[in-house]
């Protein structure tokens, strides 16, 4: 059976790691989800991630291996996976988006293109300041919020389809028992 293009680069990404370059391992892994997100490929992404560092991105890419497990996988892996995961949870934030936009559309987070739609796992970000946007061509929906660890935000963006809708919110979201919403703006309309 003749290899994908996104299998192959996993391969390469397997082939980098046994050769200790990781960074290479990291590149291929990413662009091999990129093309494919599959199982085994968020699976070693958000291993390696977890390895160097990178936790948002790890608690990312393990939460959609987790979600996308095959019916016969070992469950060994799959609890090496889950503790990896909260692992890599420690000290984040996450947000909830949902997304009312075209498939494809994409979302950024401090300018960071994170996910595209449809968005299927929380965004996990670090404690603090983040600027969301959802842009599908000239349509584009932003908030701007601030998050403590171990939150998670339910954010609504929304965009409207063949036309441009601007939706800006901006608030500062404060945990001292209960989550509160200190200020709040929002605008819109097609254009």
């Amino acid at each position: 059976a003749e290899q994908t293009p996104a299998v192959k680069t996993l391969q390469r990404g397997h082939s980098e790691l046994q050769h200790g370059d990781k960074q290479a391992a990291l590149g291929a892994y990413r662009s091999a989800y990129r093309r494919a997100p599959r199982f085994d490929t968020a699976a070693n992404l958000g291993l390696l991630e977890l390895e160097l560092g990178q936790q948002a991105m790890a608690a990312h890419h393990l939460a959609a291996a987790i979600r996308m497990q095959p019916s016969k996988v070992d469950a060994a892996l799959i609890g090496r996976l889950q503790t990896a995961l909260r692992t890599a949870k420690k000290g984040l934030a996450a947000f909830v988006v949902r997304a009312d936009a075209p498939a494809g559309s994409e979302l950024r987070i401090d300018g960071k293109v994170v996910a595209r739609t449809p968005l299927l796992d929380p965004v996990f970000v670090s404690p603090g300041r983040h600027e969301l946007l959802l842009v599908n061509g000239d349509a584009k929906s932003e908030a701007t919020y601030t998050i403590v660890a171990g939150q998670k935000k339910q954010v609504s963006l929304k965009l409207k389809q063949g036309g441009r809708q601007l939706n800006r919110v901006q608030a500062t979201v404060v945990v001292s028992g209960s989550a509160l919403a200190v200020a709040a703006f929002a605008a819109g309309g097609a254009m």
